[in-house]
Order: structure tokens, then sequence, then C-alpha cells
């Protein structure tokens, strides 16, 4: 197996002065909360993370397996394809199967943090409508988010991920939208990690399918540098968003 190295890069230039580095204390997914870190994986890491989502909503529940793979182009850039993967939902009786969208996107780091200057990634993403049926989106959706992490001491951090999003109602109207989440992060040892985020998941008007906020809370393991577990619940905080969501999941890296 592939093991990071923590790398200290030379400045490129006067204008640009970007760290590249791998993070060589073992694996840092980017699941379950939705605050990504500005953490990349590393030149020629291979990163698959996936797990089991439920939703339950007015009597709706849904079951789906989504997936991440990313892939080390550089120690400061990485490729990520993802998907909502395969998903079945049951509400009055009825019940609903599918593929949900795939999409393609990079993370590129962009500054390590240090005192009160946080580490920054700036990530991409496009979503491109390959799903089946009723999962399936409306056209080809970017996105851009900026991760933000501070490390507070005493086994404290905190994740802030604002972003933008253009996507098309249910009019077929385009229309953009916003990201905004921020997570407290307490390791509890070496290799386990709680955290607490309030995270507006979808920002948007109410004719493009309103505020989707949840309250979440979880936990990681790191079984050991190449393997995690996770696990997490998600509260639903006004009338636009599930009443409940949770997931567990898994992480490796080669």
């Amino acid at each position: 197996m592939l093991l990071l190295r923590t790398l200290t890069a030379l400045a490129l230039g006067a204008a640009l002065a970007t760290a590249a580095w791998a993070d060589d204390d073992g694996i840092s997914p980017d699941r379950p909360n939705i605050a990504n870190s500005p953490d990349v994986v590393g030149r020629g890491t291979v990163q698959i993370e996936t797990g089991l989502s439920g939703a339950s909503d007015d009597g709706a529940h849904g079951l789906a397996l989504p997936w991440l793979l990313r892939i080390g182009l550089s120690e400061a850039l990485e490729l990520r394809l993802d998907s909502g993967g395969y998903q079945r939902v049951r509400q009055d009786g009825i019940t609903t199967k599918g593929w949900n969208d795939v999409g393609i996107g990079f993370k590129w780091h962009l500054a390590d943090g240090g005192g009160t200057m946080p580490g920054i990634g700036l990530l991409g993403h496009l979503s491109f409508d390959t799903g089946s049926g009723a999962f399936r989106g409306q056209g080809t959706r970017p996105e851009i988010d900026l991760a933000l992490h501070w490390d507070l001491g005493g086994g404290y951090d905190l994740s802030v991920m604002p972003g933008i999003y253009q996507d098309r109602n249910d009019e077929g109207r385009r229309y953009t939208g916003g990201v905004l989440a921020a997570s407290i992060g307490k390791a509890l040892s070496d290799d386990a990690n709680a955290f607490l985020e309030v995270a507006g998941q979808r920002l948007a008007s109410a004719r493009n399918g309103g505020q989707q906020v949840t309250l979440d809370t979880g936990i990681t393991y790191r079984l050991n540098k190449d393997v995690q577990v996770d696990a997490a619940v998600f509260r639903g905080l006004n009338k636009d968003t599930p009443d409940w969501q949770w997931t567990a999941g898994l992480s490796l890296r080669w």
C-alpha cells in the first residue's frame, strides 16, 4: 500500500505560494459531514469513500448507496468522481428505484493553515443528467465550494464551507443557489473523532426548492492508516428538509 508522506513545497514564484503536501497521519475522508476539508489525497493515491444512507420524511423512506472516488494528480490537486449511486424510495405504498446522476470535479489545496489563518481548498464540480427516471437531474449543473479549516487547539477544529451552484427548477429555468456548512470537530483519540455541524445543504428560493438545512452529528474511526469507518445522523431544521437522515460508511485508500 502507498502511505502518504508529509511534503514541504517550495514557492513557485513571488505571486504564488501553493503548499504541496500529503498527510502521513492516515486517511482523511470528506465523509460523513457536509463541510469538506482542504486536504487532498496526494500524488498517485486512490481513495474510495462509500456507504449506506437513509432518509425519512412525512411517511416516505429512502435508501441510497453514494460513492466518491478521489485520485491524486499531484500533492496539491485531486480528481473526483462521484454519484448518489443506487437509490430506492418508498412512499404511499409505491417504491421507486433507480440510479442517481454522476459527477466529476477537482479539489485544489491552496494553503496550509497556521495561527488565525485557515487551511484553504477550492472544489469545483459538474453534475451530469445520467441518472434514471425520477432520480435524473436537468442538464449539467456546476458548483464551486471553498473549504476552510482552522486548528483550534485542545483537539478541536473548525471547518467552514461556503459554496454556490446552478441548477434548474421544475419549470426548467436555471437558477443559482448557495451552500454553507460549519462543523466543529473534536479528537477523541488518535484514531477517533466526533463532530457537530449546521449545514445549509441547499439554499434557494421557495420556487427553486427552498432551503434545506440540517443539524448533524457523527463519529469517525480509523481502523488503520488506510481504512476508516463512520456514522452520522442528520435532523432537518425546516419543512423543506427531510425530517431525519443517517449514514454509515467505509473509506479505503491505496
